[in-house]
């Protein structure tokens, strides 16, 4: 498919010269897409070139070649820097400046959007090489909390990124200590800490109030795993609390249960009753 077939982007209105930077903008953003499309990343820089000024409309051809009068800017980045340098809005540097050194953090501002602010406009200061100590200072000078200003100068080789860090830190540990002293929640943790104090230990309250808690299970309906009746010394515990574990039967001499609990004796009398309901029978069948 040819170059030809896709649709190059809209020229540039001229017109409206506020608009003039976001459409200029707009229009390089659609080149470059119609180039990829159209399959011309291979051709050469020179004709990238001659294709944006073709497109790029009437008014900015004027532009290009009579009022800019460019000369040995035939490169397809040669040309589109020509346009951004004229396009783009010119900044006062002195007015950034001043507004920089005098904007410092506000009441209820957040450092982040502080930091976010003064970074804005410090792009348009020219700093060059020395942005990142401008913006380090201005946090140092223009933080809010004195404590905190007071943290930042102590350091000796403060740089941005630890500013940044303790400016964030502070505010964080400040909001965790105003949670802590809502009124709110600290009703709600002292009611926890009543409630917890009005509930004894589970091992030790079953152990003192067997028949009560027993009462209550069955009333309820309920089946508690900390409570059940013991065969073994036929009273009413919780796990592994048997009175009768380690001890001997009297009845039986047999380990881990009382007499109360034994089992022996009536598995004898049942085994008894089997031997005589079975002699009762074969005398039946000799009748």
């Amino acid at each position: 498919m040819s170059a030809v077939e896709y649709k190059m982007p809209e020229g540039l209105n001229l017109e409206d010269i506020d608009n003039c930077w976001p459409q200029w903008q707009r229009f390089k953003l659609a080149f470059r897409n119609f180039v990829l499309a159209a399959g011309l990343e291979r051709i050469s820089e020179t004709r990238k070139a001659a294709i944006l000024i073709n497109c790029v409309g009437h008014e900015a051809q004027e532009l290009y070649f009579n009022v800019l009068k460019v000369e040995d800017k035939d490169k397809l980045e040669e040309v589109i820097e020509v346009f951004d340098d004229y396009f783009k809005p010119k900044q006062n540097e002195i007015i950034n400046r001043f507004n920089l050194n005098k904007r410092n953090q506000e009441e209820g501002e957040t450092f982040d959007a502080f930091y976010t602010a003064i970074r804005k406009v410090a792009e348009n200061c020219n700093y060059g090489d020395q942005k990142e100590k401008m913006l380090r200072d201005k946090i140092v000078i223009g933080v809010r909390e004195q404590r905190i200003q007071q943290k930042l100068l102590e350091i000796k080789d403060l740089t941005l990124e630890k500013a940044i860090d303790i400016c964030r830190s502070a505010e964080l540990s400040r909001e965790f200590v105003k949670t802590l002293n809502n009124p709110e929640v600290h009703a709600v943790q002292t009611g926890r800490a009543a409630q917890q104090q009005q509930q004894p230990n589970k091992a030790k309250y079953f152990s003192n109030h067997k028949k009560t808690m027993s009462r209550n299970i069955n009333m309820e309906g309920r089946y508690n795993k900390w409570f059940y009746n013991c065969r073994k010394c036929n009273t009413e515990h919780g796990p592994k609390q048997c009175p009768a574990y380690g001890k001997t039967c009297s009845k039986c001499n047999k380990p881990n249960h009382f007499s109360v609990g034994c089992t022996f004796n009536k598995r004898r009398v049942d085994n008894i009753n089997n031997n005589d309901s079975e002699e009762a029978c074969n005398n039946v069948h000799d009748l």
